[in-house]
């Protein structure tokens, strides 16, 4: 079975399905690609805006769409597979073509996105998801799934990082890390810094990012523009225990669960799921609710876990769980 996964030119997320996209049975394809003539690339992005996109349908939006890698590869059975937010970047035009083409195949999206979340994709992207005829819709968001009807994804959606398999192996230095992107009133932000507040002071050595947001005097690092996954995973990998902090009204984990296990490391998190979660092991993964019920010791003492990952996580497993959903 053929696969043909659909991302996010330049995306963290694509990193999550790597292991996928390594298979000589996918083809990989950036929906956004920026063009290298900065006039045509000006139209584009003009045509295809997001804020124009919220008010009006604009028609033609497939013409930007090239088929060319597509029908050098596809056959009539290939699985389409779209992450949500190339949504934000094609319309139900850029779909419908592809269809056209190919009415045999089987289109698939994958929500790593909470619906009623503020994700800035959702805002152009929601109507699409909602409205178009998907032959299957998958989300790790249990809630959503019993509300729109969604199939469950059961967690095929981590692929171990590529950085990791170069780096040389070494002790964790810091206590806990965290490295974390923010939007606009993103309520994440107050609670990390009281977080930081909480056990800086009680001495535990940590290692705090948030990027996308001004600079702060508290002793976290700002930075003004997204650090990249493979900077985050190196960061991780120096650290002995890594804090997931989830967005307001997400309730399923974050993909800081899955770097834990596969790194072994102890796992901080608001997650109240967290312990009916694979791997759960109360001696090294905590949930908390408020900074103070966090106990600054286990922080310190220096166990280390060892999950014994099975690869159970990988991507490699979506085109079965697709065919489960479907049929052949």
């Amino acid at each position: 079975m053929k696969n043909i996964i659909f991302n996010k030119y330049g995306s963290a997320a694509k990193n999550l399905f790597n292991d996928l996209i390594d298979l000589p049975e996918t083809l990989d394809i950036d929906v956004n690609i920026p063009r290298k003539n900065r006039v045509v690339e000006f139209i584009r992005l003009a045509h295809t805006s997001q804020r124009v996109r919220r008010h009006v349908h604009l028609p033609g939006q497939e013409l930007w769409f090239s088929m060319d890698r597509i029908n050098q590869f596809a056959d009539e059975r290939t699985n389409f597979i779209f992450i949500n937010e190339t949504l934000a970047f094609i319309n139900e035009d850029v779909l419908n073509k592809i269809r056209r083409h190919y009415p045999h195949g089987r289109f698939v999206l994958v929500v790593l996105d909470a619906m009623h979340a503020k994700a800035r994709n959702l805002v152009v992207g929601r109507p699409v998801i909602l409205n178009w005829p998907w032959d299957l819709v998958l989300s790790f968001n249990q809630d959503d799934c019993e509300e729109y009807g969604f199939k469950n994804l059961e967690l095929n959606y981590f692929s171990v990082p590529r950085v990791l398999r170069d780096m040389p192996p070494r002790l964790p230095e810091r206590e806990l890390v965290y490295l974390g992107g923010a939007q606009k009133n993103d309520t994440r932000v107050g609670k990390v810094r009281d977080i930081y507040a909480c056990l800086s002071g009680q001495g535990v050595d940590c290692d705090f990012v948030i990027t996308n947001w001004p600079e702060q005097n508290d002793g976290i690092q700002y930075e003004k523009d997204y650090v990249s996954y493979d900077e985050l995973i190196r960061r991780e990998h120096a650290g002995k225990c890594i804090l997931e902090v989830l967005k307001e009204n997400q309730n399923y984990n974050s993909a800081r669960y899955f770097e834990a296990v596969v790194m072994n490391r102890k796992l901080l998190s608001n997650n109240p799921n967290l312990t009916s979660l694979p791997y759960y092991d109360e001696k090294y993964m905590r949930y908390f609710s408020r900074p103070e019920e966090i106990d600054a010791t286990w922080l310190k003492d220096g166990s280390m876990p060892d999950y014994h990952y099975r690869g159970d996580f990988s991507p490699v497993h979506l085109p079965d769980l697709i065919e489960r959903y479907l049929g052949k």
